[in-house]
């Protein structure tokens, strides 16, 4: 944190700012810097004060890219310099250009965090493809209720479950297997406390790092996770007139999960800017399509 803050790895802060196609993915004893849903940096802390930087190399970057000792801010602007060249690595590889899901998890992070319309947004994203022993959870956030933005002690600590057209909603990774392992993993009370505690952390590194767009109260001087939890299921390229939804959201409401409260995110005016009133609970969304194939 001092050394993107005021540091030598400042000038990275520095393009993330100017950048928002980059994101920062905060991983405890590293951090990742992400473009188009894929990992483009990885910066870790060296033996002497200084950080190691890699690029992913599954993207094919260029030797001279792959691994950087940075100790000083101009070292850490060079490689500043070498983003460009290494995104258009990235928009040409056939994992990038493939991986829909990722990409627009990406969207939907930039969308609520860092756009100039993320202020208005009732959900903010902390982490992205966060893994956690066996667990796997394609966004992690918090709903932050406008209503509330005086108190940062009310943030409700949200997980997204994105599906990327109809055919991810089924099989050995769909929809129906990833509802069951929240079940799972969300039944374990020390799990649920040990995950509202790293939303927390990484809530208030965001903000402290200039990474979120809101309007700071001068009141709050840190943010902490309530006792709620909250499940958000956002599809993105579904086909209304699929079949293949409506039983799986029926199954979830005769057998939910205990003390979660689960969304179904209905985009409003085209775009992935999650406020309250487009956040649908079960019921509603069954409603909707059904009215969908009835027509």
């Amino acid at each position: 944190m001092a050394a993107l803050l005021d540091g030598c790895l400042h000038p990275i802060l520095k393009a993330l700012h100017a950048d928002d196609t980059l994101m920062l993915g905060l991983r405890g004893d590293y951090v990742s810097v992400y473009y188009r849903g894929g990992e483009l940096l990885k910066i870790r802390p060296g033996s002497s004060g200084d950080f190691r930087i890699t690029a992913n190399i599954d993207y094919g970057h260029p030797q001279d890219h792959l691994d950087r000792t940075v100790g000083t801010a101009a070292q850490a602007e060079a490689v500043v310099g070498t983003i460009p060249a290494m995104k258009w690595l990235m928009d040409w590889h056939s994992k990038i250009r493939s991986s829909h899901e990722r990409e627009f998890q990406q969207l939907v992070v930039r969308e609520n965090n860092r756009s100039r319309s993320a202020g208005s947004s009732d959900y903010f994203i902390t982490d992205m493809e966060h893994a956690s022993g066996n667990s796997r959870f394609d966004m992690l956030g918090a709903h932050w209720s406008h209503r509330d933005r005086k108190h940062g002690d009310r943030l409700t600590p949200v997980i997204f479950e994105m599906k990327y057209g109809e055919q991810a909603l089924t099989g050995g990774a769909g929809l129906a297997k990833h509802i069951e392992d929240l079940r799972n993993w969300l039944s374990d009370s020390e799990f649920v406390a040990k995950l509202k505690a790293n939303v927390a952390s990484q809530f208030n590194q965001l903000a402290e790092l200039g990474l979120l767009e809101f309007n700071r109260s001068d009141s709050i001087d840190t943010f902490t996770c309530d006792d709620r939890l909250r499940v958000v299921l956002v599809l993105a390229a579904f086909n209304p007139r699929s079949s293949k939804l409506l039983p799986i959201l029926k199954e979830i409401e005769e057998n939910p999960i205990p003390s979660v409260d689960l969304r179904v995110f209905h985009a409003s005016f085209c775009g992935y800017l999650m406020h309250e009133n487009s956040m649908l609970d079960l019921s509603q969304t069954i409603e909707q399509l059904k009215r969908w194939q009835a027509g």
